[in-house]
């Protein structure tokens, strides 16, 4: 039975046999990469289903946003056998970290309430009122649209860290499964090199 006794050892063995580690680690990295991303979007959907106001209160649904869920690219870096998972969206570290967002061109953040998206800006005729100590911003109907808030905290809702601490030891076994390939298909020149 061979045994592994180090990295450094084993690449040195492979080098010797005259296969590409870097090509093969390179397929590992991708495959894992690749499931790595669909653990978090699946990470994504348990923490981030949609909210709707219904008779006041705030109720999630079934849906996700899908901005964060889909933003999320598996990029092959410089180097063989490595992967980037990331996300361009300017949300996701607060979500994954939390914190406090703060506005920077207006006294307050405008947070939609109602049915009307995007910046209050972009609608004519809304009128300011104080509710109970609440700013908000009403339709012509009276409805709110608008609350303002001189900041806001995002709680810390992880779902980067989780599915990578779950992926790792797939990855592991992985990396296991693929040398345990590569001394299958090349047994006679692995025995050669004595490890």
């Amino acid at each position: 039975m061979t045994k592994v006794v180090g990295v450094r050892e084993t690449v040195d063995g492979l080098k010797r046999m005259g296969i590409d580690i870097a090509k093969e680690l390179d397929k590992v990295a991708g495959r894992q990469a690749m499931a790595l991303r669909t653990a978090i979007q699946g990470n994504v959907r348990a923490n981030f289903g949609r909210t709707r106001s219904v008779g006041g209160q705030s109720q999630r649904t079934a849906g996700v946003s899908g901005g964060l869920e889909k933003s999320w690219i598996v990029a092959p870096t410089t180097r063989a056998g490595q992967r980037t998972v990331g996300s361009a969206i300017a949300y996701s570290r607060i979500h994954e970290r939390g914190g406090i967002i703060r506005p920077r061109r207006r006294r307050n953040l405008a947070i939609p309430i109602g049915n009307l998206e995007g910046s209050p800006t972009k609608h004519p005729g809304l009128r300011l009122a104080v509710m109970g100590g609440t700013m908000l911003f009403l339709d012509a109907s009276g409805k709110a649209q608008y609350v303002l808030k001189k900041q806001v905290t995002i709680p810390r809702r992880p779902y980067v860290e989780p599915a990578v601490e779950r992926r790792r030891p797939k990855l592991r076994e992985a990396v296991m499964a693929m040398l345990t390939d590569i001394k299958r298909r090349h047994a006679y020149a692995w025995r050669a090199t004595g490890k």
